[in-house]
């Protein structure tokens, strides 16, 4: 049964004390001293396993109990709480250090805090005694421990497990004596080295964290630590503890990539709802129509009329067909795993043009492109549909008779991190809006210009394929002075 010794004068407070101790910690004895000279008193014959003192009582305060109990080889192990409503007062906590504290506590008391405090020195009081009872079975207890265990006083390393050492790659004679900061991550230091200082001075500082820690081999390890104080050698010391928690952190990762990808797949769910019921349906309702005129006027068209409804219908089953590719090109992108090489843009730019000729000599577009171009990495079939995206839109857009130029940009650019090559189209159409740029590249966004015909999908496409190989995409444009649309990728070393 774990004794616990409360000296204090105001015996509400003794009651109050007793009442929450008893509701959080089983087979407890509750002892108590009306002041200093009784409370060492009863230390010594009961050998509690904690004791709470208050700091301010007549005759005889805390600190000099504190300083007696602490000097006294019967009672200098037992943990001792100085309770105080003084206790965030730096002076006081350092007079409270110095008479050889453990804890300190404000008063009135917050129960959960009382209760963890007690609880924590009851486990480090347990501990001292299973230690002295056994020092074999405490070093086997601690050495197999799933957590690697430390203890460190002013800010060097006195004690470590086995494993801490499977943690570190260290050995333990590598680790005693070194600083406690020494293996935490640059970017973690200073906020952990702060923790540790303040803990070292008696201030509040969290006991609980996490951090990175570089191992011996250059390993970066996420993990959580645990510290307490515990005393050491007529003083104190730190004991923490330290969970690797590395496998989680990447199992979270994960499974935040999963959720994206779920995000992401029933966007494309909606996409293709999107695209049935709003484009697939227009091309489809006129083959529908003019299959129904030929089929009931078939003897009372003329030749010309039949060939024009038939006309009508293979440009609808066409376009149809250039919805359903674009669909499926948008999904095989998130799946695809592709091999990143480098490109002859020279040679893609010509296959877009080659493909796009009916559509350029029908708008009677001039295109001009450098005669040279930088080498990025990517995968020449997407970025040629990038190619025929970009141009497809220049086309439509671009004003009657549109002048269209394309080239690239290798050094840095706004917008365009450093390592990327900028390849671009530009138009002298009427331009876009701010608000409306902000429409592009997201599924079905599409502006209701003149002339029309997309689908919605071309530059989602784009953003998709690019994103996948390492690359951005963005637009720049003002009202009637036209529009640049670009895509960057990681330049060829």
């Amino acid at each position: 049964m774990n004794k616990i010794l409360i000296i204090d004068d105001e015996r509400s407070s003794h009651i109050l004390t007793c009442e929450i101790l008893k509701q959080s910690i089983p087979n407890c004895k509750m002892l108590s001293a009306l002041s200093g000279a009784e409370g060492i008193k009863i230390a010594k014959a009961e050998q509690p396993d904690t004791i709470l003192l208050d700091v301010v009582m007549p005759k005889m305060d805390g600190y000099e109990v504190c300083k007696i109990l602490k000097a006294d080889g019967q009672t200098n192990s037992i943990p001792i709480i100085l309770v105080s409503i003084f206790h965030k007062d730096t002076s006081s906590r350092v007079l409270g250090l110095k008479s050889g504290a453990d804890v300190f506590l404000s008063k009135p008391f917050d129960p959960t805090e009382l209760s963890a405090q007690v609880s924590s020195m009851l486990r480090i009081r347990k501990a001292e005694k299973d230690l002295r009872e056994s020092k074999k079975k405490y070093s086997t207890i601690v050495d197999n421990s799933h957590n690697a265990i430390y203890i460190y006083k002013n800010e060097k390393v006195l004690f470590v497990n086995d494993k801490a050492c499977e943690y570190s790659g260290y050995t333990k004679s590598e680790l005693y004596g070194m600083k406690i900061w020494d293996m935490i991550h640059p970017d973690d230091r200073e906020r952990i080295e702060g923790y540790g200082k303040k803990r070292q001075e008696g201030k509040v500082a969290p006991n609980k964290y996490s951090a990175r820690v570089i191992v011996k081999n250059g390993d970066v390890r996420n993990c959580e630590f645990a510290v307490s104080t515990i005393p050491y050698k007529g003083g104190f010391a730190f004991l923490g503890t330290i969970n690797d928690i590395t496998g989680r952190k990447k199992a979270e990762e994960a499974l935040k990539q999963h959720a994206q990808q779920l995000l992401e797949r029933n966007e494309d769910l909606d996409a293709f709802s999107h695209t049935v019921a709003h484009n697939l349906k227009n091309p489809l309702g006129a083959i529908i129509g003019f299959i129904d005129l030929l089929i009931e006027d078939y003897t009372e068209l003329t030749k010309n009329e039949i060939n024009e409804y038939i006309g009508y219908i293979s440009q609808g089953s066409n376009k149809m067909l250039q919805i359903i590719d674009s669909l499926l090109l948008l999904a095989s992108v998130r799946k695809a795993e592709i091999y990143k090489e480098k490109l002859n843009m020279g040679q893609i730019v010509a296959e877009t043009i080659k493909r796009l000729t009916p559509m350029i000599e029908e708008n009677k577009a001039e295109i001009i492109f450098p005669e040279k171009w930088p080498v990025a990495m990517g995968y020449p079939p997407w970025i040629e549909e990038v190619w025929v995206n970009y141009l497809n839109n220049a086309i439509k857009y671009g004003g009657t008779s549109p002048q269209i130029e394309i080239g690239a940009d290798t050094g840095t650019t706004e917008n365009v991190p450093d390592g990327l090559v900028r390849f671009w189209v530009r138009d002298k159409g009427p331009g876009i809006s701010a608000e409306n740029q902000k429409l592009f590249f997201n599924i079905f966004e599409r502006l209701d210009q003149v002339k029309t015909e997309g689908y919605g999908l071309g530059l989602s496409i784009v953003r998709r394929i690019i994103e996948k190989l390492g690359g951005i995409v963005g637009v720049k444009s003002e009202v009637g002075k036209g529009s640049e649309f670009y895509f960057a990728l990681p330049l060829a070393k």
